[in-house]
């Protein structure tokens, strides 16, 4: 039986946007349900997630925002937040995270005598953390404390980590590359790819604590989960942990408070409505990483060749590398119904995604702009960048909704992963998004399926609910 009794939710986050706003969804799926969230982040980060939104002063009166004196210097644009901004956090935040578990009031503990409460007054039912922290929490099992881990994209990438180990080789260089997927196989299936010891050392430390857990909490649904859930439910380090699929948490449709952003969104409605029915190229690589040059040229070169309408969305001061008669009336393109395209240095993604015009996406396949297309019920080109978005794209190509332009073969050639020309991308293009009315018909399979999950009485609530009920009063 449900208990309605209010409890009170710790939740830790990392910053970079994959991590807070799955992070944050589930804060707000907390509070929806009359529980007490708070929710602790680095200081540095507090401004940034206000700014673009992530949470609103509509969620802070109901979520307590917490910054976390950790002594890490203020990011200086939405391009640190990336695994520079992990290795900070790593260095500095697990250590305050540390004092503050240790000095937090525990529901059915006398208080404990420690200052760094941050006026954390309420006692504390569960405490929730990113995956990527897990040796800051080990204090909650000295406290009696029930702590689960936020897996904030699918099981696949997780399964990579679990087959790191000590003899996993690092790269030689101490750089962190930002074109470089860490997909790691068994050890059985032969020698282990080198990957960088930022990651290496991250996940030694999960898998150091999971055992300890109580459970996990996977930012996905079981109907798409189950198979990969199975998988790593063999491996002893998981045997007693609890897995509860809660999402995905699909950024919520909010008023944004960037008036410039309310024209913009207006004005490239405006342009859609006039596009015919699944015409429109979308082509985006996310708000972290930046793609390098050739990426830009050939994806511009593409969408030449195409001749299909399209909106591009690339950094303003990325736009000069885009060829000169591509260039051409680029800064007027918005306010002219005719325009052939739209470049925009910042695009309403939701909203383009969502429109009967948009045909086909584009993406980098991280894991926050892969749910958005499901849920959209779009197909997908992928071409991925960093970390888990290769084994995202090979994902999407499984489940019939589109392709990948990166093969697992050629993860660690960088020849390969140069040799993406605009012909390939324009001829991927064509056969996904076009020509091929399967994937069109996949997408929208799995758009039904994501929104039952997440809809009332989905197996996403259902599971989130069974969560709250596990945790005692």
């Amino acid at each position: 039986m449900a208990q309605n009794t209010t409890k009170h939710f710790l939740l830790i986050s990392i910053p970079g946007f994959g991590h807070t706003i799955p992070m944050v969804g589930l804060a707000r799926k907390l509070t929806a349900r009359n529980h007490k969230v708070t929710f602790v982040i680095c200081k540095a980060a507090v401004e940034h997630i206000r700014k673009k939104s992530e949470i609103t002063p509509e969620d802070e009166k109901s979520i307590d925002l917490i910054g976390l004196e950790d002594g890490i210097p203020d990011f200086e644009s939405d391009d640190t937040l990336t695994m520079t901004s992990i290795m900070k956090f790593k260095d500095h935040g697990l250590p305050a995270l540390q004092k503050l578990v240790q000095g937090i009031p525990v529901a059915g503990q006398p208080p404990a005598d420690a200052k760094d409460q941050y006026g954390i007054t309420v006692p504390v039912n569960a405490l929730v953390a990113d995956i990527f922290v897990a040796g800051a929490i080990v204090g909650c099992v000295e406290r009696k404390l029930p702590y689960y881990f936020l897996n904030c994209s699918a099981i696949g990438p997780f399964r990579t980590m679990l087959n790191i180990t000590e003899r996993t080789p690092v790269k030689e260089s101490e750089e962190v590359d930002m074109e470089s997927f860490d997909v790691v196989p068994p050890e059985s299936e032969g020698p282990q790819p080198a990957i960088s010891h930022i990651m290496k050392g991250l996940c030694l430390s999960i898998n150091q604590f999971l055992a300890t857990a109580n459970g996990m909490l996977v930012n996905s649904f079981r109907e798409i989960e189950q198979k990969f859930i199975d998988e790593v439910k063999r491996d002893p380090r998981m045997k007693n942990l609890d897995f509860y699929c809660v999402g995905p948490f699909v950024p919520e449709e909010k008023a944004d408070t960037n008036p410039s952003h309310a024209e913009l969104g207006q004005k490239v409605t405006r342009w859609l409505d006039r596009q015919a029915d699944k015409s429109v190229v979308y082509v985006s690589f996310g708000s972290v990483v930046v793609p390098n040059e050739n990426r830009i040229i050939e994806v511009a070169k593409a969408l030449q060749a195409l001749k299909k309408p399209f909106i591009f969305s690339i950094r303003q001061n990325q736009q000069s590398i885009l060829p000169g008669d591509v260039r051409v009336g680029i800064d007027t393109h918005l306010d002219d119904p005719e325009a052939p395209g739209l470049f925009l240095h910042w695009a309403p993604q939701k909203l383009i995604l969502a429109h009967r015009a948009t045909a086909v996406f584009v993406s980098h396949c991280g894991w926050n702009s892969t749910i958005e297309s499901l849920f959209s019920g779009k197909p997908v080109v992928g071409w991925p960048i960093f970390g888990d978005q290769l084994e995202n794209a090979l994902w999407i190509e499984q489940l019939g909704l589109g392709e990948s332009l990166i093969r697992p073969e050629h993860a660690a050639n960088d020849e390969e992963k140069k040799n993406i020309t605009s012909d390939k991308i324009a001829a991927t293009v064509l056969r996904v998004g076009y020509d091929n009315d399967a994937t069109h018909k996949a997408a929208l399979k799995w758009k039904e399926k994501i929104r039952a999950a997440v809809g009332p009485g989905g197996s996403s609530n259902r599971e989130l609910q069974d969560f709250v009920d596990a945790i005692a009063q």
